[in-house]
């Protein structure tokens, strides 16, 4: 009867490996549709006995800083186990660039998803090129920038993938949400129109300067005509009233 299971692992590494030694093939819980679990250092192996072909949504949250042979792990178990999830939710107290190369694989095995939350890494190239031609893809969050020894942890780059010219582009995205270093970064990502796209948020870490924001508030008011929400962060190098260009006139929540 169990539809949700949410774990925190603290110490219970031992009770999941003689579950798991113990246990027929069948899964422990048949009817679980969502598995929310908290890594600790011993990572996500102890998940694997929950995890079956009827499960819509998989979080899975890192608070250990989990090494890279771990995550890889972590995506092959979902690939083999939870083949139809429908939301995708991976959170990583650090965001590596390393742990990146891992995900264009495992979203291009997962054709049914309909979410994706998944962190700011800097470089978005290898994850766009797949996460643009899932057909029924709603929603995209790049959540989470974070500032290490002067470092911006955001997106700066996405790469040339979204200018391929073969007119599969997120066709039914409808949710956007993204943490960048700067508006520039993401220009490109607004070089076509996305009549689907209701919600944007976008939170930029730079001092952006009023020519820089004009140009990017311009291009979402040409390149998203169903817009209905709006919600940005900045630091402003200059807020005198005239400064920034008009969102457009549909808009109807605009932060």
């Amino acid at each position: 009867r169990v539809r949700s299971l949410e774990v925190d692992n603290k110490g219970i590494d031992l009770l999941l490996a003689n579950i798991a030694r113990l246990r027929c093939s069948n899964p422990i819980l048949p009817k679980l549709q969502a598995l929310k679990w908290r890594g600790k250092a011993n990572g996500f192996s102890g998940a694997v006995i929950f995890m079956h072909d009827g499960i819509k949504k998989c979080s899975f949250l890192d608070e250990c800083n989990q090494e890279q042979s771990r995550f890889f792990h972590l995506c092959t178990m979902i690939s083999d186990h939870t083949p139809f999830i429908t939301t995708l939710n991976l959170q990583w107290c650090y965001p590596h660039p390393e742990l990146a190369k891992h995900l264009p694989d495992l979203l291009n095995c997962l054709p049914t998803l309909q979410t994706i939350l998944i962190p700011a890494f800097n470089d978005k190239t290898g994850i766009l090129l797949i996460s643009r031609r899932l057909p029924v893809l709603k929603v995209l969050s790049f959540r989470t920038i974070m500032v290490i020894r002067g470092e911006r942890i955001g997106i700066n780059c996405i790469g040339p993938t979204m200018n391929d010219s073969d007119g599969i582009c997120f066709p039914g995205l409808e949710e956007l949400h993204l943490h960048i270093v700067n508006y520039s970064s993401i220009s490109d990502f607004f070089w076509r129109s996305y009549t689907q796209l209701h919600t944007l948020r976008v939170w930029s870490s730079f001092i952006e300067k009023p020519s820089s924001t004009r140009d990017f508030f311009t291009k979402i008011s040409s390149t998203c005509p169903n817009l209905c929400e709006f919600r940005t962060s900045f630091k402003a190098s200059d807020l005198r009233p005239g400064r920034f260009a008009p969102m457009a006139e549909d808009v109807i929540c605009l932060q």
